[in-house]
């Protein structure tokens, strides 16, 4: 494992916690976009004498997917947005000071 000493984080444990941190985004719209869906809709389809996998997989899911959508593209959107800075911290601080030093520094004032 590496630390970059400038600031003291572990680049797998950022890795990590993103890994471990987004389902919950996706269970919690999953959960918001299934109770979300109105009472009388699911009555009306167990009066048709439809089973519940079927009421699930016909009825709910369909209509909580925007929800469900949502909650995967804001885990996508999050984990890129860390893994970026991530990545950087897994180049090491030195390498990352190099960089800006090539960047920012005059070519005739360089060390």
């Amino acid at each position: 494992m590496t630390r970059d000493p400038l600031h003291g984080l572990v680049t797998r444990s950022i890795v990590r916690r993103d890994s471990d941190q987004r389902p919950l985004q996706v269970v919690r719209n999953t959960h918001a976009g299934l109770t979300g869906i109105p009472g009388p809709l699911r009555e009306s389809a167990e009066a048709l004498g439809l089973s519940r996998g079927t009421i699930l997989r016909r009825i709910e899911l369909p209509l909580a997917s925007p929800l469900i959508m949502a909650g995967i593209k804001t885990a996508v959107v999050i984990n890129i947005g860390t893994a970026t800075p991530a990545a950087l911290l897994a180049l090491g601080a030195q390498a990352l000071f190099d960089a800006l030093e090539h960047w920012v520094v005059p070519k005739g004032l360089r060390l």
